[in-house]
C-alpha cells in the first residue's frame, strides 16, 4: 500500500539508504496518483502519500545528488498541498519544508536567484515560529536547515547564515544531535562553500 511504502521510505531515509527511500516514496506517490477517494479514510491516506511521500523523495534525491529530481519531487508536494486546506501547524511546516528542499535543489543547480526567492519567505516563516517557540527541538532544527539553504543563495551573508545554522544545531539536546538526519545536515553545513 502507499502507507507501507511511505513508512519504508522514512525508515530508509533515516538509515541513509537513499536509493530505497527514493524508490519507496516514488511508489507511494504512484499508487495514489489516479485514486479517487470513495471512503472516509481514503482521502487522508491519498493526501499523505501524495504530499509527504514526495517530500521524502526530494530529500533522498538531494542526498543522492540528483538535484533536478529533488526539485521536481518537492515542487510536486507544493502543488499537491495547494489542493487541500491546511488544517494545522504540522501541515504548514511540511509545506515550508518542501519549499526549502526545492530551494536547496535549485541552488545546487546554480539558480541561486530563483532559490533565494523561494527560500526567503520560508526563512521568515521559520523565524516567526522560532520567536514563539515554547521548546520544540524540531523547530530549531528546521530553522537551521532553512538558514543553511538561504546561505547558498547569498554570498555576502552565507558564512554568517551557516554559522547561525550550526549554532542552532550545536544547541540541540545531545541525543537529538546524534540522529542521522541531524548529523547529515550538520556535516553538510560544515563542509559547505558558497
Amino acid at each position: 500500500t502507499c502507507s507501507e511504502n511511505g513508512i519504508e521510505a522514512n525508515i530508509a531515509l533515516a538509515s541513509n539508504d537513499f536509493n530505497t527511500a527514493r524508490a519507496k516514496a516514488a511508489e507511494a506517490r504512484r499508487l495514489v496518483q489516479n485514486l479517487t477517494p470513495n471512503a472516509p479514510m481514503v482521502g487522508p491516506i491519498k493526501f499523505d502519500c501524495d504530499f509527504t511521500a514526495p517530500i521524502l523523495e526530494a530529500e533522498a534525491q538531494i542526498w543522492s545528488g540528483d538535484y533536478a529530481a529533488a526539485e521536481a519531487a518537492a515542487k510536486h508536494a507544493i502543488a499537491v498541498r495547494s489542493q487541500y486546506p491546511i488544517l494545522g501547524l504540522d501541515e504548514a511546516r511540511a509545506t515550508h519544508r518542501a519549499a526549502a528542499l526545492a530551494a536547496l535543489a535549485i541552488a545546487r543547480q546554480g539558480r541561486t536567484a530563483e532559490a533565494a526567492d523561494l527560500v526567503g519567505p520560508v526563512v521568515q516563516y521559520q523565524r516567526d515560529l522560532a520567536a514563539h517557540n515554547k521548546g520544540s527541538v524540531a523547530l530549531h532544527f528546521e530553522l537551521a536547515q532553512t538558514l543553511y539553504v538561504q546561505s547558498l543563495t547569498d554570498k555576502a551573508k552565507g558564512p554568517a547564515l551557516r554559522h547561525e545554522a550550526l549554532t542552532l544545531i550545536d544547541q540541540l539536546p545531545r541525543e537529538f544531535g546524534k540522529l542521522r538526519n541531524v548529523t547529515r545536515w550538520k556535516q553538510l553545513m560544515r563542509t559547505a562553500s558558497v
